[in-house]
């Protein structure tokens, strides 16, 4: 899709350098292992752009409704790519403006009143299934996120532009994207540079006035403008060179390779990191040896006792899953997960499991549920004979001291799993630490990979 948007408005040559790059660029890769919703973020604005440059150019009503559709749906994956919006507003101001037409017509009105539907659409089976669903959303979320704040103290702008953008890009690629702004900056009195870089550059320099906290996927919305911007660097570079075709071509492709080396090399090394062996598999092969079904274990890492996953994904033995439907029934919830999963883990080795985001909070989203613990009182007296931790459940702060010190003396350390390379917050989903991503070796026979975690068991 890159390609054919591209080219529709700067040229063929640009179109398939777009292609190119975004194939390779690190952040797209990685983040399409595992279908983030940012990922079609991305996509849906490009569209955006497609017919906002096509409102300009053209008279016919269908832009307006495609660009209204996108919009809706924009907001209907993420939140915030409704700001989207601007970009449509502007190119109906820059035809208004060369037709000396009213701003306010019947076209931008239909445009409106399409976002509005297509949102309405979407959140209809919430709204008729569930009257209460976004008061429940809303109260699950602020708890889901009560202690993700912005992983650094500089503002979201440098964040994005130094950290995602150019790490996720590769230097190269950002280098020749801010040319490629330069460039459209230059050319901004054509529609389509303008169009290009207003909402990107709109994106970034408002983004510390309604954003708190920030990861690396996030910088999706703005990914395809940024290697479209970097293919214009490319390209014009091209263009200075050489009247040959030949010498051009030769020149393309010895660029095109150097920017994309860096980039394609990091997703070379993190594809290896997930085929790597995973200390919480190892964990779960020990759990599963070492401690009896039925036992109560509280695993770090993890929302809900039901989703395996966290420190060791290990499952809800039957009783426990009874136990917890009871909860959910009581709760007013009808617990069909939990019926399915009783069905599910029948003959399946399981435990009485404690879900836990972090020891030092007691956080149950069910029972909303929510509060600091400076000791291990609350898992020891209620007879939880193992702890299970990892150090990703702490990448953005340490647990509580006087918990730390009280949970060591009344637990005791029994297993260990390390990972080769120990990145302090998930790579996967949370802040990537490039420098340790770059210390990977695509081409060794194994490697362990994961979270570092600690498995604990309580003293007599």
């Amino acid at each position: 899709m890159i390609y054919k948007v591209t080219k529709d408005w700067f040229g063929q040559r640009i179109g398939l350098l777009s292609a190119w790059f975004l194939a390779v660029s690190f952040i797209h890769v990685k983040e399409s292992h595992y279908i983030k919703n940012d990922v079609l973020v991305g996509l849906i604005v490009l569209l955006i752009f497609h017919f906002s440059c096509l409102i300009v150019s053209q008279k016919k009503l269908k832009n307006y409704l495609f660009a209204g559709l996108f919009v809706g749906l924009a907001f209907g994956v993420k939140f915030y790519p409704i700001i989207s919006i601007i970009t449509v507003l502007a190119a109906h101001f820059i035809k208004t403006v060369k037709q000396k037409n009213n701003f306010i017509d019947k076209k931008i009105i239909l445009f409106l009143e399409i976002v509005l539907l297509t949102i309405i659409f979407q959140s209809a089976p919430t709204l008729i299934f569930k009257s209460d669903g976004l008061s429940e959303f809303i109260r699950i979320k602020n708890i889901v996120l009560y202690d993700i704040k912005p992983l650094t103290n500089e503002p979201l702008i440098i964040t994005f532009l130094f950290r995602h953008l150019r790490e996720g890009m590769g230097l190269l690629m950002f280098l020749t994207a801010m040319i490629g702004l330069l460039y459209s900056v230059l050319k901004i009195k054509q529609f389509q540079y303008f169009l290009l870089i207003f909402f990107p550059l709109f994106f970034l320099f408002t983004i510390d006035l309604w954003a708190s906290y920030n990861l690396p996927r996030h910088s999706l919305v703005l990914l395809p403008f940024f290697i479209i911007l970097s293919s214009l660097g490319v390209n014009l570079a091209i263009e200075r060179l050489s009247s040959s075709n030949k010498i051009k071509l030769l020149v393309l492709v010895i660029i095109s390779l150097t920017i994309m080396a860096p980039t394609l090399n990091r997703s070379i090394k993190m594809d290896r990191y997930f085929a790597g062996i995973d200390t919480r598999h190892l964990a779960k092969k020990w759990v599963e040896a070492n401690i009896p079904s039925g036992e109560k274990i509280v695993i770090e890492g993890t929302l809900k006792p039901y989703i395996p996953g966290g420190a060791a994904p290990i499952l809800l033995s039957e009783d426990a899953i009874q136990k917890q439907t009871v909860i959910a029934q009581e709760n007013g919830y009808p617990g069909t997960t939990l019926k399915a999963l009783s069905k599910a883990n029948q003959s399946q080795l399981g435990y009485d499991i404690l879900s836990s985001q972090r020891l030092d909070k007691e956080l149950d989203i069910v029972m909303g549920v929510e509060r600091d613990l400076n000791s291990s009182f609350f898992y020891y007296s209620q007879g939880y004979n193992y702890i299970v931790t990892l150090n990703w459940a702490h990448f953005y702060k340490p647990l509580d001291q006087n918990f730390d010190q009280d949970f060591k003396l009344n637990y005791q350390k029994v297993a260990q799993f390390k990972p080769d390379i120990d990145f302090t917050a998930s790579p996967h989903d949370m802040e990537i630490q490039y420098e340790k991503l770059d210390m990977i070796d695509p081409f060794r026979d194994e490697m362990i990979v994961g979270p570092s975690i600690e498995i604990y068991k309580k003293l007599k």
